[in-house]
């Protein structure tokens, strides 16, 4: 398993509070109190993607 995938799985096991934890290093703003845990999750992944492989592109 890659890294990505790695860090991927990770964060899919992880618990609400360290999805918060997590979200409080990534994101400029706290999350609102009421995101599902699945939510936070999606989130994270995708700013986990985008860093790793440079974000999306504008067409």
């Amino acid at each position: 398993m890659d890294d990505l995938a790695r860090q991927i799985a990770e964060i899919e096991a992880w618990g609400r509070d360290q999805c918060l934890e997590a979200w409080d290093k990534l994101a400029e703003a706290p999350p609102g109190s009421r995101l599902s845990l699945r939510f936070l999750r999606k989130a994270l992944i995708f700013e986990v993607r985008c860093k790793r492989l440079g974000g999306f592109r504008r067409q």
